[in-house]
C-alpha cells in the first residue's frame, strides 16, 4: 500500500519553526545587547537567506525522504553525501547537551531552582529527558510532527510574543532599560575584533531551515507546500529571535545573563513588575514545551537522513534498522548511548557558562563545515543541469563564504563570557573538529561489508 502523505505547509512551517527558532539560543545573542539586530541583519543577507533560496529549490527539485543526503549526492557522490550527513549528526550530539541541560535548568528554575546547581539532578535529569524523547521519536514522523507543532505554537511562539509585548509594555511605561535604542549602540565595537565571535553564534541560530527537506517524501505538494512553508517560517523566525533577544537585553544587564536560565530570568523579571508572576510556571512550562519540540524535530530529521546515508552507503544493517512506524531505531539508540557519554563530560566541568559556549561553538563550526558541502553541492548542481531557472549560484557562493568566515570567527573567545586560556580553547575546538572530520572516514571503512 503507498504511503499517505502527511505534510502540508503549515506541518512545515511549524517543523521550521521548531527547529530553528530556539529559545535556548537567544540568551547568548541577547548578552551582546542593541548590536544583535545588526549581527542578525548580517547573518540573515550572507546565510540565512541563502539557506532559505538553495532549499527550495533543491527541496523541489528532489522532493523524496533523504534531503541533504540526496542533494550532496547527486552532486559529489555517495561517500561524500554520508560524510555531509554523519557531520550534522555529530554537530547534534554536541549540541544536545546544551539543550537538554537548558531544559532540566528551567524545570529546576519553576519549583526549586537551587536544583540547577546540583550535579546529580542535572546529569540524572538529562539523561531520563533524553531517553524519554528518543523513546517518542521511536513512533515515527507523524508523532514529531503532532510534537513539533505543539513546541511550535505553544512553546516558541507564544512566549517570543510574550517577550516581545512585555518588553514594549515595561519600555514604554518607563522601565530602566540596560539597552540603549541609539544610533550609535545599533553598530557593534568593531575596535574589539573578539566580539565577532557571537557572529557565529548568531549565524547558527539562524541553521536547519533545510532540515524539513529530508521529510520531502512526506510532503503532499512539494511545489506548494515548501516555498510557503519557508517563506512563512523564515519571516516569523527573524522577527522573533531578535525581539525576544532584546527583551532580554533591556531588563537584564549583559553581564548577568545566565546561557542556561536567561530567559527563566527575564520572564521573572517582567512578571514581577507586572504583579503576575503567579503565571511563571506556566510560561516556562511552555518554554520547555518549546524546547522539546526544538530537539525532536532536529533529532527525527538528522537521524532520518543519517539513516537514508547509510542504506545508501550499505553499512551494517543495525545502522539502517527501522520498526513498524518507518523510525531509524539503530541510529536513535546509538545516539542516545553516544549522548550519555558526551553529557557526562560537559556537565562535570566546573564553569557551566563557559563549558556551555565551548560545546555550543563547537557545536556551530562542525555545523557549518556541513552548510560548505550543501552550498557547494548546489553550485555543483547548478552547472550540471544548466537549467536558466535554477538561479542559485549566487546565494550559494554567498552562504559558502560566510560559512567559512564563521568557522574562522569561532576560534575567538568572546570577551564577555570568560574562557579562560584563549590557546587552550583554539585547541579543544580545532581538536574537535577533527574528530568530526575522522569519524564519518572510519564508518565508511565498513560500507563494503554489506554489499
Amino acid at each position: 500500500m503507498k504511503p499517505v502523505k502527511s505534510l502540508g505547509a503549515f506541518s512545515l512551517a511549524m517543523m521550521n519553526i521548531a527547529i530553528v527558532g530556539s529559545v535556548q539560543l537567544i540568551t547568548a545573542s541577547s548578552t551582546y545587547g542593541l548590536p544583535v539586530v545588526f549581527f542578525y541583519l548580517i547573518a540573515a543577507l550572507v546565510f540565512f537567506i541563502p539557506c532559505i533560496l538553495v532549499t527550495k529549490e533543491l527541496a523541489i527539485r528532489y522532493p523524496t525522504i533523504g534531503g541533504v543526503f540526496i542533494w550532496v549526492e547527486h552532486a559529489l557522490g555517495k561517500k561524500m553525501g554520508f560524510f555531509t550527513v554523519c557531520i550534522l549528526w555529530l554537530a547534534n550530539l554536541i549540541w544536545y547537551p546544551t539543550i537538554f541541560s537548558f531544559i532540566v535548568a528551567g524545570i529546576a528554575y519553576l519549583f526549586k531552582p537551587e536544583l540547577a546547581d546540583s550535579k546529580v539532578y542535572m546529569v540524572s535529569g538529562v539523561l531520563i529527558l533524553f531517553w524519554a524523547i528518543t523513546f517518542l521519536n521511536c513512533f515515527g514522523i507523524r508523532v514529531s510532527s503532532l510534537i513539533s507543532t505543539l513546541g511550535s505554537l505553544f512553546g516558541i511562539l507564544l512566549p517570543m510574543f510574550l517577550l516581545l509585548i512585555m518588553g514594549l509594555v515595561w519600555y514604554v511605561k518607563g522601565g530602566q532599560s540596560n539597552v540603549q535604542f541609539t544610533k550609535e549602540q545599533f553598530l557593534p565595537n568593531f575596535s574589539h575584533f573578539a566580539n565577532w565571535a557571537f557572529l557565529i553564534q548568531i549565524i547558527i541560530s539562524l541553521s536547519g531551515i533545510e532540515m524539513s527537506a529530508v521529510h520531502a517524501g512526506d510532503v503532499r505538494n512539494p511545489k506548494k507546500d515548501f516555498p510557503r512553508s519557508l517563506l512563512y517560517s523564515g519571516c516569523a523566525i527573524f522577527i522573533i529571535l531578535i525581539s525576544a533577544s532584546l527583551s532580554i537585553a533591556m531588563v537584564l544587564p549583559s553581564k548577568e545573563i545566565s546561557l542556561v536560565s536567561g530567559v527563566f530570568n527575564a520572564f521573572k523579571q517582567y512578571l514581577g513588575d507586572f504583579g503576575l508572576a503567579y503565571l511563571l510556571p506556566l510560561i516556562g512550562s511552555f518554554v520547555i514545551l518549546g524546547n522539546f519540540g526544538n530537539v525532536s524535530s532536529w533529532m527525527i530529521s538528522s537521524t532520518r537522513a543519517m539513516h537514508v546515508a547509510c542504506q545508501h552507503c550499505h553499512l551494517p544493517h543495525y545502522f539502517q534498522a527501522t520498526n513498524r512506524y518507518e523510525a531509524p531505531v539503530g541510529i536513535l539508540i546509538l545516539e542516545a548511548i553516544l549522548f550519555s557519554i558526551i553529557c557526562l563530560v560537559f556537565l562535570l566541568l566546573p564553569s557551566v557558562n563557559a563549558s556551555y559556549w565551548t560545546l555550543l561553538d563547537l557545536a556551530s563550526q562542525v555545523a557549518l563545515l556541513y552548510y560548505i558541502l550543501i552550498f557547494t553541492s548546489a553550485i555543483l548542481l547548478r552547472w550540471r543541469l544548466k537549467h536558466k531557472k535554477y538561479a542559485i549560484n549566487f546565494p550559494a557562493i554567498v552562504g559558502g563564504l560566510a560559512a567559512a568566515g564563521a568557522i574562522f570567527v569561532g576560534f575567538l573567545p568572546p570577551e564577555s563570557i570568560g574562557m579562560g586560556s584563549a590557546m587552550i580553547y583554539r585547541l579543544v575546538l580545532g581538536l574537535g573538529i577533527l574528530l568530526a572530520v575522522l569519524i564519518p572516514i572510519v564508518l565508511l571503512q565498513f560500507s563494503h561489508k554489506e554489499k
